[in-house]
């Protein structure tokens, strides 16, 4: 998301990455991250150092490991992390993105990503399988942000949506989108959103509004799902709805 927005949304302290054709041992992950930490590059100021790998299992049995590191410019130690996702699927496909750096001298690296409709499947169902218990603030402003920010084809945003909570085998119902509008009225909610506002946007944004446009863009397709039907309008992130 920091980089899709060219630096112009607040960084976090972990970046999340797939596994794919590779063990998902924990021992294999630590000595594949091991791997690329000793890979040699222009930048020999900064250093990476691994302390430890956890399983993720913030709201299912197991999705993932989380590797926390630590980076070091002298004797500055600034702690961050990756999340490891195993099993994820991505629709339609993953998309080659050459990143923006902060630096001119820098070489822009170019990755496979998520696709935006992947992204935001797995926000949406992350904050339907928390509800009230949600401290991921982030995941309602990034597909704010992204609603606001790119053009969609329904149909995609439609079968990612699919495929995500198929995967994470993820139980919802036909009004599973317009229920996130009590979070609104939540007072521990609120609360967690003011302090995001506060902490990472550094400016004021109404919770509504975000959750209000959230149901907009993704109730429609969400229900042709339910219906069984193809849902092929595109989103306009200008006039923030579906044509």
């Amino acid at each position: 998301m920091y980089s899709i927005s060219g630096f112009t949304t607040r960084p976090t302290v972990d970046a999340d990455y797939l596994l794919k054709n590779h063990s998902n041992e924990e021992t294999a992950i630590e000595e594949m991250v091991r791997v690329i930490l000793e890979e040699k590059s222009v930048n020999e100021v900064v250093t990476i150092e691994i302390r430890n790998i956890e399983k993720i299992s913030e709201f299912k049995e197991y999705h993932g490991m989380r590797v926390n590191l630590v980076g070091m410019i002298g004797k500055t130690r600034t702690p961050f992390s990756i999340d490891i996702g195993i099993g994820d699927v991505i629709i339609p496909s993953a998309v080659e993105r050459t990143l923006p750096v902060l630096l001119e001298d820098f070489n822009h690296p170019t990755i496979m990503t998520y696709s935006l409709e992947s992204t935001v499947s797995e926000k949406f169902d992350a904050i339907i399988n928390l509800m009230e218990a949600t401290g991921r603030m982030k995941d309602f402003y990034d597909i704010y942000y992204l609603a606001n920010s790119f053009e969609f084809e329904g149909a995609k945003l439609q079968y990612a949506v699919k495929a995500t909570l198929s995967t994470r085998e993820t139980s919802y119902k036909k009004d599973s989108v317009t229920v996130i509008k009590r979070l609104i009225e939540d007072t521990a909610i609120n609360n967690r959103w003011k302090n995001f506002c506060k902490k990472i946007l550094k400016y004021e944004l109404d919770f509504e509004r975000v959750v209000d446009l959230l149901v907009e863009f993704i109730d429609p397709p969400f229900q042709a799902l339910i219906e069984g039907e193809e849902f092929s309008s595109i989103w306009n992130p200008v006039e923030k709805q579906y044509q």
